[in-house]
This record gives structure tokens, C-alpha cells and sequence, in this order.
């Protein structure tokens, strides 16, 4: 540490949390992807404006969401696809919270799906979400 610094913030990140949705859809098994929590980084918000604005994000996580996308067949060494995804409009502030692609993976297995939220503040945060059909 610097001598000189007597103050040191460390910022919160954000907070996504999301589980798959199997079911059978004539006949196949099919994926999709529901949103359960998501907390933004509230680090880039003025200090008069931070109370309100995280007592809001608390209450209704979902708000601050702009964008989401999925990548149902996700692997790290390759980049991010989006196989599916929702977004916010000017007209349509509207957005779901669960993913309506009804993906179907080439056979039974072990798979991992990657979530993107993109936040009205403009930061990223994704997390994996492992997937068993």
C-alpha cells in the first residue's frame, strides 16, 4: 500500500444468480435459462444518489437490466455465441426474466451454459450455469 493512501474502497460486484429450465417439448428435452437474482455494481454511482439507488437494486434487481444473452453451449476457450437473448427498448420496457429458446442439445449429457447481463450503467457480468440433460 501506499503510505499516503489513509482511505481504500473496495467496490462491490454484481450479483447474478440463474438455474436452467429442462422440459419436454414434443417429445425432446429442451433448455432454457431462468433468472433468479441479480444485484448490480452499484461502484460508479454518485454518493448522494447510492441509498436510494441500492435500497432499489435490493428490491428489484431486474430493473437495472438492459440486456441478457445466452450461450447454451459455452466453453472457455472459445468466444461467447448468442444463441438466444432480450433487451430492453425505448417502446418496450419490458424485459423476461426466463429464456423461451427451447434449446435442444445433440444427445444426453453434461453441458454448461454461459448468462451475460448487460446493466443500464453499461457493466457486464456473466456467470456459467452447468446443465444436465
Amino acid at each position: 500500500m501506499e503510505k499516503n493512501r489513509t482511505h481504500v474502497t473496495f467496490f462491490e460486484i454484481a450479483t447474478l444468480k440463474a438455474d436452467p429450465v429442462l422440459r419436454k417439448v414434443a417429445g425432446k428435452k429442451v433448455a432454457n435459462i431462468k433468472l433468479h437474482t441479480f444485484l448490480p455494481s452499484l461502484a460508479e454511482i454518485p454518493e448522494k444518489e447510492l441509498a436510494a439507488l441500492h435500497e432499489r437494486a435490493i428490491k428489484h434487481g431486474f430493473d437495472f437490466i438492459d440486456f441478457w444473452a445466452i450461450d447454451f453451449t459455452y466453453k472457455d476457450d472459445q468466444p461467447f455465441k448468442h444463441h438466444w437473448q432480450a433487451y430492453r427498448t425505448r417502446k418496450d420496457r419490458s424485459l423476461p426474466t426466463i429464456s423461451d429458446q427451447n434449446f435442444v442439445y445433440p444427445k444426453p449429457g453434461k453441458y454448461l451454459a454461459c448468462v451475460k447481463v448487460v446493466d443500464t450503467f453499461g457493466c457486464d457480468t456473466s456467470i456459467t450455469v452447468p446443465i444436465e440433460t
